[in-house]
């Protein structure tokens, strides 16, 4: 078994001289604490809560000294995307996003094993390697009431010692923030209804504009305009409009205006060459 996370709760380990009556012991766990951060997001309005804590534990060993470990707590509750224009719901955090955060952590050798757990409903032991690591699990709902949330409160807690010890996961990346502002342009078109979106995504992959750093589609709406030619028997033409913010930065300097302007006219040409776009 691994100390801190057996089936049962870890025991505590109790100060001889506590400051007050309530910090009578040393944290066996950081749980607490996370809902405790939740409640007051909460109060401030907050309807997404996404965090985690990385601290100290303590507990009583085997042979009654204080055993100290390093853990790690993760907590997810609210909507799990922003809201859109395409979905007529928001989803919400569940049990299978707490998962996909573990299997992020965890990418290979991740098990688990659902559990009694004495403060979580949907329980499990997480392992690595076949290693218990943590626990995780969803919020008593009578607890996340007493708080003031909706929906599922989504906790784990980990060894981090264990977890980098047998977690064999692939090494991590990590990209400079930027130093220099970007700077943004709209672009709103209208384009044949049939035009699936992807072909404007894989357009806009495909520049070589080197100030052109990222690209999100922000507003979709369908439309329709009569035919002018009156020989055309159809009723309508279809078309829907859709608009794209696209974003300029130079990694070394702050661009000026007008090099955005000259780097958006160009990414403006190639559309109009490459597919059959009206620009609004």
């Amino acid at each position: 078994d691994v100390l801190g996370f057996s089936p049962e709760l870890p025991t505590p380990f109790p100060l001889k001289n506590p400051l007050s009556d309530d910090h009578t012991i040393m944290r066996p766990s950081m749980i607490p604490a996370l809902f405790s951060v939740a409640e007051r997001n909460v109060r401030m309005g907050a309807d997404s809560l996404r965090f985690f804590e990385i601290g100290t534990l303590f507990q009583k060993g085997p042979d009654g000294a204080p055993v100290e470990t390093q853990g790690i707590a993760l907590f997810m509750n609210g909507p799990a995307t922003p809201a859109s224009w395409h979905a007529m719901e928001t989803p919400r955090f569940d049990i299978y996003h707490l998962r996909g955060i573990l299997e992020a952590l965890i990418p290979r050798g991740l098990r688990l094993e659902p559990s009694e757990h004495p403060t979580l409903m949907l329980a499990a032991r997480v392992f690595a390697d076949d290693v218990q690591v943590g626990w995780m699990g969803q919020a008593q709902p009578a607890r996340a009431r007493e708080i003031g949330i909706t929906g599922p409160a989504l906790v784990a807690e980990l060894d981090l010692h264990l977890l980098e010890t047998h977690s064999l996961g692939r090494a991590t990346q990590f990209a400079e923030l930027a130093k220099f502002p970007g700077s943004t342009r709209d672009i709103a078109m209208f384009v044949p209804a049939t035009l699936p979106n992807g072909e404007l995504n894989q357009f806009f992959s495909s520049l070589t504009e080197p100030l052109l750093e990222s690209f999100q589609v922000f507003d979709v709406f369908v439309a329709s305009a009569k035919s002018t030619d009156e020989s055309d028997e159809s009723d309508e033409l279809a078309r829907k409009s859709i608009a794209y913010s696209l974003t300029y930065r130079d990694e070394s300097r702050t661009l000026q205006a007008t090099e955005i302007d000259e780097a958006h006219g160009r990414v403006l040409d190639a559309l109009k060459n490459a597919l059959p776009v009206e620009i609004r």
